[in-house]
């Protein structure tokens, strides 16, 4: 039932394999997901969910695919902070 509560806030798109969150946004990116009484990222969800390993509190979970909206496991790694600051500059001086 969690699982597909889940699931019915994401559109997966064929062409790129994200799975878009459609459902609440935090600062206009991030999907949000209500759970166990307090709203949480659904992006950090998703990979609790999925593969059974909770991010660790101190790390974030970096999007691969560079769509911050997207929940698909596959397209989601955790990073320590330092590390997904320097993905994000690498990535946008192409």
């Amino acid at each position: 039932m969690l699982k597909q509560r889940f699931e019915n806030m994401i559109e997966r798109v064929p062409e790129s394999c994200c799975w878009i969150w459609i459902g609440a946004l935090r600062n206009e990116y991030y999907g949000s997901f209500y759970f166990n009484g307090k709203t949480v990222l659904a992006h950090r969800f998703s990979v609790e969910l999925y593969t059974g390993k909770r991010p660790k509190p101190n790390t974030v979970v970096d999007h691969i695919c560079c769509v911050k909206c997207c929940v698909n496991p596959d397209h989601l790694e955790e990073v320590t902070q330092s590390d997904n600051i320097k993905r994000y500059y690498k990535r946008t001086q192409k």
